[in-house]
């Protein structure tokens, strides 16, 4: 594995674990209901990179969940400045 195998699948694994740590706050109206939301949103996408299954990360269907999730919690602006970048 080189290196930057080595970043992503750390990130992945990051993400994967903030899931279920932050999992009893998942979709409460807080900075952790936040946090649980979005590291909940991404934990397929997490997991797939973690198995080897890059073909399962689809970008868009991953942008549109992070825009659902910006919408519940009222922050498409914020949200729209981390991730728009990586909108075709």
């Amino acid at each position: 594995m080189n290196t930057e195998e080595k970043q992503i699948k750390i990130l992945a694994q990051a993400i994967y674990e903030i899931r279920q740590i932050l999992s009893h706050k998942l979709n409460e109206k807080s900075s952790e209901g936040l946090a649980a939301s979005l590291a909940y949103a991404l934990h397929n996408e997490a997991e797939a990179i973690l198995e080897n299954r890059p073909k399962d990360f689809k970008i868009d269907n991953t942008l549109k969940r992070l825009d659902n999730l910006a919408n519940r919690y009222d922050e498409e602006e914020y949200f729209n400045t981390l991730f728009d970048k990586y909108k075709d």
